[in-house]
């Protein structure tokens, strides 16, 4: 891993609020400090259309380390509103959010409570199964 490197890196451009910069700061901690079976360029944040409004959106991109070149399995994320936390997986191609009852997400509180929590479920997240069932219901690669 680059140790340079940013988690849940953005835009400098982009226009956090207080609330948005509280909670990428603790989640870029926990990040840190939490030994991730990734990298940090797994991961970014960005603004998003969530229930109409614009949103901090926050994803990790897994990977199957069983491929060569490591194939991308799955992506998942959470909207962050100010005080709510929403995620599940994204959709591989319309990047839409689906709420699986294995990724899904919904918790509500400061800033700082919802980043410690989202940094869990983040690793729960990464200790999920690496290989992943295509739509005909075998393993890609079959």
């Amino acid at each position: 891993m680059n140790e340079s490197s940013i988690w849940f890196e953005a835009d400098p451009e982009l226009d956090l609020t207080e609330e948005g910069e509280r909670f990428l700061a603790v989640l870029r901690e926990r990040a840190q400090d939490g030994r991730w079976t990734c990298d940090a360029e797994d991961t970014y944040a960005s603004f998003a259309v969530f229930e109409n409004r614009t949103e901090l959106m926050v994803t990790l991109d897994m990977w199957d380390p069983s491929t060569e070149p490591e194939r991308h399995i799955l992506t998942v994320g959470a909207f962050f509103t100010g005080s709510q936390l929403v995620g599940g997986e994204f959709h591989d191609q319309l990047y839409t959010l689906e709420r699986t009852p294995q990724t899904a997400i919904q918790l509500s509180g400061s800033p700082e409570f919802l980043a410690e929590r989202a940094a869990r479920w983040f690793t729960a997240m990464l200790a999920l199964p690496r290989t992943r069932k295509d739509r005909a219901g075998g393993t890609p690669g079959d």
